[in-house]
């Protein structure tokens, strides 16, 4: 019997406030395209200095001008109409606030999955296989560990759409009602604990290691990382690609 593929949309958050993180999200689209071309992608936007729809040449749509249709380009920007800031930072719950949006446009556009991936965050695994895993155990939330900080890596995450509505996770994380402590990994991780798989792919946070281009590969002998992010050099995130064989267009 042949498995059919859900449709997923691949979600990448995005705050481009310098010419690095510019060209990290243009190489994020360059391998999410390479590893699921079959696949939808929508930015969301915090009214970025760098647009991402000016770089990337996508069609934006602006939060006041949104269609919840679901009849939306393959590949688009959907902008808020103000960068609400960082709790970390004395904002507010920017990435959470992302991450319902995530959520929200999954639903509407009636996909099964939204896998959301931020896009300083290079995912070197094809999301359509993690999504039909999740199809076939039955799977409703799933994440990458992040070893170094004991809580799971919601900036590579994968989401059931149908359970997320019935479960009300955009209600329960209510992100307007967010504070700095519990941060929101944590305070995630508490609400969907019961339904959450951590999957075995396995990578880095960056900073704070001394991990660089050359040494990258010394951390990962048998295997080669699944994500890489909050590198300084962007030649790690190269390496990254280079250890997978992934050879991009």
């Amino acid at each position: 019997m042949t498995e059919t593929a859900p449709r997923i949309l691949i979600a990448g958050s995005a705050y481009i406030h310098n010419e690095g993180l510019r060209e990290l999200c243009r190489l994020w689209t360059r391998v999410v395209s390479h590893l699921d071309p079959q696949v939808d992608v929508v930015v969301i936007d915090s009214v970025s200095p760098f647009e991402p729809a000016v770089f990337l040449d996508w069609e934006c749509v602006e939060e006041r001008n949104f269609n919840s249709s679901g009849i939306w380009p393959r590949n688009w920007v959907y902008r808020f109409q103000d960068n609400i800031g960082h709790l970390s930072r004395g904002g507010e719950d920017g990435a959470g606030r992302t991450f319902c949006k995530s959520i929200e446009l999954g639903i509407a556009g009636g996909y099964d999955y939204v896998a959301v991936i931020e896009t300083d965050l290079i995912f070197l695994r094809s999301v359509t296989d993690i999504c039909k895993r999740m199809q076939r155990s039955g799977t409703q939330i799933a994440a990458a560990p992040n070893a170094q900080y004991a809580f799971p890596e919601f900036g590579a995450c994968f989401i059931d759409c149908k359970w997320a509505k019935e479960f009300d996770l955009i209600g329960k994380y209510n992100w307007k009602k967010s504070q700095p402590w519990p941060i929101p990994e944590i305070r995630l991780m508490n609400i969907v604990q019961d339904y959450l798989m951590l999957l075995p792919i396995y990578g880095m946070r960056i900073d704070q290691t001394g991990v660089t281009a050359v040494s990258l590969p010394n951390y990962y002998p048998y295997y080669p990382p699944a994500w890489i992010t909050h590198a300084e050099d962007f030649q790690i995130y190269l390496k990254a690609i280079m250890l997978n064989n992934i050879t991009l267009r």
